[in-house]
């Protein structure tokens, strides 16, 4: 969990867009000293960001606080405080790991105002000692520009006189609350400041939390604003979560950016070229995936070793810049413009791998887009299952097991009678497509067709279990192209797929309804390599050209031009005509238990036979799901491989529209039944 805080020093809607922009990673922002907040703004942040937000405006232009919030923590309470603290403190209570969370932003009058800074710490401690008592289920967070200090380190000003009145109330203050101060605790006896007037320079924002906190916190950060003379002070809580593995390899997609990689990479793809007759074409494809992965992880490592020692070493020179006497305000500038440039670059690798929807361009041009309501490794996370005796168990083995049986009995077929299905095949009417649309599904896939394919992808998707996204072909298409073309021929006539195609990785999602320990509850979603997708995006497009001409207009699901909304528009028509004809009915709603799931491939294929689609098609259907199989990444460890012998991927961009064509045999048999 991210919290920040920082004194932004008025200017709140000229800066509050850039705020949120640039750290859309953090869980909890504390902002101090905004002046008046208008209420149209705070709508806006609520709406554009998704975010939960509480302020509090002050009397003056120099008061004002606000802590805004991800959706990710449940609110439990807003608190009212005393009406002498409006404008400088703001309480409220989340869930977080089943914990009560109380946050206290605060921000106290200037130690100039000696009196109002006085009656502010009086209240503040009559206020808390009226709160509910710490516990373990129960704890504090104050943050905010205190603007005293507890210890002379924590000024450049050695000789400056501590508060005596003011330790006292804090202190007060601290044990009714058990907490500590954060940075002190980690560093000792370490001079570091977050604010500097007039070459003055003292540590007054802060964080304050008690010990289990505290041991929890991965780091703490002063990092420069440019927009105020005080740092963000950033903390990193680190919840221990059920974490069994680390899941598989992904690659970085900044690395291609990279000109020495990319050189790296592209003689390695050359290399590949003159050597790949040595191997069968599907094998050798999957070893060139491999030598690119080694390479990748090994260049990567590098660069991260190289990344942290260059950032370490700038945070040192700041810290010496901004402890000369006479400060050169240009180098310490630059030095700050570096760190933000490394840090925005981390930023991006955060953002990436935390969000279900992604950034369609860099950190500084993103659109404000809606934030998942949840994190995808909170929403991942298996804590405890139903077994098969509805008892609950929360031992590793025991849940893998129970994940495994469910899945292995979900995607094994459970018979099929040839004869059945012809039977009732024979007396349903389906739409057949004419030879004159054979063509368009017959096609040679093609270097271009591919290319525009590949564009037509999501950027920042996750990857299958080759770790290659859509950016690394797209990057090397001018050297790769013609060999995914080939692979992809050789694929056809060999009548099967890569290794690596072959294989799924199921990452499982709460659907946020039901039981979390009801495996039922869990959608799984299947992340496949990006040559298998390149294969099925093509054909599903070609698909999409006939496929209104196999079903029904009122099936909006799938098929050019078609809208799943529209079935929406035409159910709320068909309630206005029978209320202005007084006509009486009744309205159905069906929901397909597993629907995607349940698809038996030997069903599908007679589907499209009897549809008259051209044997080529079919071919390539035989091919993308013979001997397939997956893996299940349970808290980031993957299980053993199970047999898919039915169902259509959930994540296979061909997948709706072959859904649309078997589900079709239902739904025909509904229309013509009359009775």
């Amino acid at each position: 969990m991210l919290l920040f805080t920082l004194n932004i020093r008025n200017g709140f809607e000229n800066k509050i867009y850039e705020i949120l922009d640039d750290n859309r990673n953090i869980d909890i922002i504390c902002l101090q000293e905004t002046g008046y907040m208008s209420p149209d703004v705070i709508h806006d942040i609520k709406q554009k960001f998704n975010k939960n937000v509480d302020f509090s405006n002050g009397v003056s232009r120099s008061t004002g606080v606000i802590t805004i919030i991800s959706k990710d923590l449940k609110l439990f309470k807003s608190h009212r405080v005393p009406t002498p603290l409006k404008g400088r403190l703001i309480h409220n209570s989340y869930v977080y790991n089943d914990t009560v969370i109380n946050l206290l932003n605060l921000y106290a009058p200037q130690c100039g105002l000696r009196e109002e800074q006085r009656l502010f710490y009086d209240i503040l401690r009559n206020y808390v000692s009226n709160l509910e008592q710490y516990s373990t289920k129960n704890k504090y967070i104050l943050t905010g520009d205190f603007n005293f200090i507890e210890d002379k380190i924590d000024s450049n000003n050695m000789n400056c006189r501590l508060n005596r009145y003011i330790l006292d109330k804090f202190k007060s203050i601290k044990d009714a609350l058990r907490i500590k101060d954060v940075f002190r605790e980690i560093h000792n006896d370490k001079a570091n400041f977050t604010c500097y007037i007039s070459g003055t320079r003292t540590r007054i924002d802060r964080f304050y939390a008690d010990n289990e906190f505290i041991n929890k916190i991965k780091e703490i950060k002063h990092i420069p604003y440019k927009k105020s003379d005080h740092k963000i002070v950033q903390i990193n809580i680190q919840y221990k979560r059920q974490k069994w593995g680390r899941g598989f390899w992904k690659m970085h997609n900044s690395l291609l950016e990279n000109e020495n990689y990319t050189i790296l990479i592209s003689n390695i793809i050359k290399q590949w070229r003159e050597d790949k007759l040595k191997y069968d074409p599907l094998k050798g494809w999957d070893i060139l995936k491999k030598q690119i992965k080694e390479t990748t992880i090994n260049f990567s490592r590098v660069q991260t070793k190289i990344s942290k020692s260059k950032l370490n070493k700038l945070y040192d020179s700041l810290i010496v810049e901004e402890a000369k006497p006479s400060q050169n305000c240009t180098i310490i500038n630059i030095i700050k413009d570096e760190i933000i440039a490394i840090e925005t670059k981390e930023k991006m690798g955060t953002l990436i791998r935390s969000r279900e929807c992604f950034y369609k361009e860099d950190i500084e041009n993103i659109e404000i887009f809606k934030i998942a309501e949840e994190k995808r490794g909170t929403k991942k996370e298996i804590k405890s299952l139903f077994d098969k005796n509805n008892k609950p168990t929360d031992e590793k083995n025991s849940i893998i097991q129970i994940i495994l049986d469910f899945y292995s009995e979900l995607y094994t077929s459970d018979g099929f009678n040839d004869q059945e299905v012809d039977k009732y095949l024979g007396k349903i009417e389906l739409n057949k497509l004419n030879e004159e649309y054979w063509s368009v599904l017959n096609q040679f896939i093609s270097k271009e067709e591919c290319l525009n394919n590949i564009k037509d992808f999501e950027n920042n998707k996750s990857p299958g279990i080759d770790g290659l996204g859509k950016e690394f072909y797209l990057k090397f298409w001018n050297i790769i192209g013609d060999e995914v073309v080939e692979i992809v021929n050789n694929i056809y006539l060999k009548g099967e797929l890569t290794e690596t195609m072959k294989i799924g990785i199921i990452t499982l999602n709460y659907k946020n309804k039901g039981d979390k320990k009801d495996l039922k509850q869990w959608r799984p979603i299947s992340l496949l390599c990006f040559d298998y997708k390149l294969i099925t995006k093509t054909l599903a497009k070609r698909l999409s050209k006939v496929i209104n001409k196999l079903v029904d207009i009122k099936q909006t699901g799938a098929g050019e031009e078609k809208n799943i909304f529209d079935n929406i528009i035409s159910i709320s028509d068909i309630f206005d005509y029978m209320n202005l004809n007084d006509i009486k009915g009744f309205l159905i709603n069906f929901d397909q238990e597993k629907a995607f799931d349940k698809i038996k491939h030997e069903f599908l294929i007679k589907v499209l036979k009897k549809m008259n689609l051209p044997v080529q098609f079919i071919r390539w259907i035989k091919i993308l799901y013979k001997d397939i199989k997956s893996k299940i990444q349970v808290n980031g460890q993957l299980t053993e491989e199970i047999l898919i012998t039915r169902s259509v991927r959930q994540g296979c961009p061909l997948s709706i529209n072959l859904y649309a064509l078997a589900i079709e045999t239902l739904a025909s048999s509904i229309r013509t039944n009359k009775k």
